[in-house]
């Protein structure tokens, strides 16, 4: 008992060190995102399910958060090209204010027509925060520790959003009287309103951007050089460029279920499944509950035999969640799916770190703001193909399609190289980058 209280201490004195080793934009991006998905997460079990009875059908849901996912991806590719001349901070601002306002929306919605307008600024907002979110840790940590630290982060940030599903459904079963489910849920979007607000106030207040950024910016490169060596495009056009298409690739094949299921499985749960409100919130917990328990030692896992084995493992036990999902008889069963879903997520960050180790550190917004581009199309794709399945086929093709995204995922994962080396290094890039990322990085240093 005494060495097992042992491991704990060191494991979370190892934590610690991770978390203070790193720059303060790291730091405070996590605080930011711990606040930011607490308020998500406290209505997005039952989103679904409250647009749907006003009036959306499953295929109208798809549409609708498909064409939120392809703006958001949109957004952000187009930042992506400003952010060294302008700031994530401003961005991250942005995208804050449009998710309250989508909120708020969702909170006074009466028609359907309101509720499309509602969930789609909600999900584009969500959708365009996350794409350029990686970008704080892509150029803030070093390889070596590059998947633990994400883990870190994302360890810290499951906890709101191991607790956030429970409140959610607790208030709505409380301020539903004697009413269906959905008068209750208003209610979530009011607060989760003030919450976005005041997530708002703190990352004006406190945040800054990462220092490779700042130093950038404050060296006032010549863009024009930089234009004329096409960046992201210049290294697709490369021999290496190959490595490059497959990932991304392989990238949006691994984000088509999570695009799916954030939208789909809780509605799968209640209409196929019968679950009630606490069974989707404990769901939710679960899912989110795995990646608090597991995260670290998945990152760690990462960090040791590399990226693409430990993807491809994640991604075996998430398309165990989902069989689960299938042949589930029981609400305990569902429960066990949404927990072992969590390594869908895991499969999501460690890719993350791949993304991030794919081109030279100089690119790395722009890169995930092409990323984010790619993500907007998977995430228009995903949920109006898995949508349609539903109307025509049944909510059972929904899952199928999720399965079947991952299967081709493993498959072409054998076919990439190991980036923990760094992918980059295969790439050439032309003169004057290097010499301005050399730059960048010895300013950096000193």
């Amino acid at each position: 008992m005494l060495k097992i209280i042992q491991n704990l201490v060191n494991f979370f004195k190892n934590t610690a060190n991770i978390f203070k080793q790193q720059e303060k934009s790291f730091k405070f991006n996590v605080v930011r995102v711990i606040l930011a998905h607490f308020f998500i997460y406290l209505v997005l079990p039952l989103q679904s399910i409250y647009v749907i009875s006003l009036g959306l059908s499953p295929a109208q849901l798809g549409w609708v958060t498909g064409s939120a996912g392809i703006i958001g991806g949109v957004v952000s590719f187009l930042a992506a090209k400003k952010v060294k001349t302008y700031s994530l901070k401003n961005y991250f601002l942005m995208t804050l204010l449009c998710i309250s306002v989508g909120s708020f929306l969702l909170a006074i919605a009466k028609n359907t027509f309101m509720a499309s307008l509602g969930i789609g600024t909600f999900m584009f907002s969500w959708y365009a925060m996350m794409h350029l979110c990686p970008a704080v840790c892509g150029l803030c940590l070093n390889n070596d520790i590059r998947v633990t630290a994400m883990q870190t982060c994302d360890m810290l940030a499951s906890l709101p959003k191991v607790v956030a599903p429970m409140v959610g459904s607790s208030l709505v079963i409380a301020f539903r009287g004697k009413q269906n489910i959905t008068s209750g849920i208003p209610f979530l979007y009011y607060i989760a309103t003030l919450g976005f607000c005041l997530t708002f106030i703190l990352v004006w207040k406190w945040f800054s951007d990462p220092n490779f950024l700042i130093r950038t910016r404050e060296m006032n490169f010549d863009r024009q050089d930089v234009d004329r060596s096409g960046g992201i495009q210049d290294l697709f056009k490369q021999r290496k460029g190959t490595n490059l298409k497959l990932l991304v690739l392989t990238l949006s094949l691994i984000q088509v279920p999570w695009f799916i299921s954030t939208i789909f499985v809780p509605l799968f749960a209640q209409q196929a499944k019968g679950a009630n409100a606490l069974t989707i919130g404990l769901m939710q917990s679960a899912f989110w509950g795995c990646t608090l328990l597991l995260a670290i030692p998945a990152g760690r896992l990462a960090d040791r035999i590399g990226r693409k084995s430990s993807i491809t493992i994640f991604l075996v036990i998430s398309i165990i969640a989902f069989l689960c999902l299938i042949a589930a008889q029981s609400q305990l069963v569902l429960i066990i799916s949404g927990f072992l879903q969590g390594f869908l997520f895991f499969s999501l960050v460690t890719s993350g770190g791949m993304s991030a180790e794919s081109v030279p550190k100089m690119f790395i917004v722009e890169w995930f703001g092409f990323q984010g581009l790619i993500k907007g199309l998977m995430a228009q794709l995903g949920p109006v193909i898995g949508g349609t399945l539903w109307g025509f086929f049944g909510p059972y093709s929904a899952i199928f399609l999720m399965i079947g995204c991952q299967l081709a995922a493993i498959l072409l994962l054998r076919m990439l190289p190991e980036t923990q080396g760094g992918l980059s290094s295969k790439i050439s890039v032309s003169t004057s980058e290097i010499i301005k990322q050399n730059l960048a990085e010895t300013s950096l240093d000193n």
